[in-house]
């Protein structure tokens, strides 16, 4: 809005100077068709910088140029005017103030839609800051619930592991939380490498990761839950601390056990329990048996 009315004033100033110019002395164009060119000229100027920023200003302004340069040769050829060196230095004024008009308002506009670009990149990237957790990259919990319930929707069958680190807690506490900080950062790397780029991987509570698979079945997701349970169980070196942790892991299968990620990761996570109850350091999918829902 502030922009059209910086238009609108300093159209006008140009409009003033004009006829400061012509009250002045004889010029070769009569006022009112001086001002006509004026509004013919400077108006799509002004809306061309607008819209289409400096470089689209000035090609305009250029043609404007022109068409005043023309217009006051031609009259001058009509009256059998000579065209005189010092009107000559007023029509350059005039369309030096043309020219101003429009490139400040190109620049104007161009630094706007730079601003307004810059806000949307922004924009864009805090939201995707507010999906994902910061100490392991990877999705927190309403990034997973986000996407999962996306993918869901769109893939008849989703299989969600649920991974809980079996002395995580016992670590955190006896050598810190910087360390424990340390570990979960590993443990998600090696995550990452036992599943496939078009698996959804999150971390949705302290030592709680959760998986959503797709591209597979039973059969194979059994032998992932192996590999990620090989994985996560070999020894972690952290400044000069040999840590070892073990995951219990749930897994539920879509849409069997839940047509919608909650209550998919819900049956996951009951799952993930009897596999701690079994002994840990183990795989159990989801029942719904008497002794799994106390």
């Amino acid at each position: 809005m502030q922009i059209w009315i910086w238009s609108l004033v300093i159209l006008v100033v140009c409009i003033l100077s004009d006829s400061i110019f012509d009250s002045k002395l004889e010029t070769i164009l009569d006022k009112d068709t001086a001002e006509m060119i004026w509004l013919i000229t400077v108006l799509p100027s002004i809306f061309f910088s607008y819209y289409k920023g400096l470089y689209g200003g000035i090609f305009i302004a250029s043609i404007s140029i022109v068409v005043n340069l023309l217009a006051e040769i031609l009259e001058s050829f009509q009256n059998y005017y000579i065209f005189e060196l010092h009107d000559l230095r007023i029509a350059i004024t005039i369309l030096f103030l043309h020219v101003l008009v429009v490139v400040s308002i190109g620049i104007l506009v161009d630094k706007l839609k730079y601003k307004e670009l810059e806000l949307i990149r922004l924009n864009k990237k805090f939201e995707n800051l507010s999906l994902i957790d910061e100490l392991t990259g990877l999705f927190n919990r309403r990034g997973f619930l986000k996407l999962s319930e996306q993918v869901i929707l769109n893939n008849s069958k989703s299989i969600c592991l649920f991974i809980d680190l079996d002395k995580f807690k016992f670590i955190n506490d006896n050598y810190g939380h910087d360390i424990g900080n340390e570990l979960l950062k590993v443990i998600a790397k090696r995550l990452n490498n036992c599943l496939l780029e078009v698996d959804i991987i999150g971390r949705i509570g302290g030592d709680e990761f959760v998986c959503l698979l797709t591209n597979t079945d039973v059969n194979n997701v059994k032998q992932i839950a192996s590999n990620i349970i090989i994985s996560l169980s070999k020894p972690i070196l952290i400044l000069e601390h040999q840590l070892i942790v073990t995951p219990s892991i749930g897994i539920a299968i879509s849409p069997c056990n839940g047509n919608n990620i909650e209550k998919l990761l819900r049956n996951a996570d009951l799952a993930m329990y009897e596999a701690k109850r079994q002994g840990k350091n183990n795989f159990q999918f989801y029942k719904e048996e008497p002794n799994l829902l106390n």
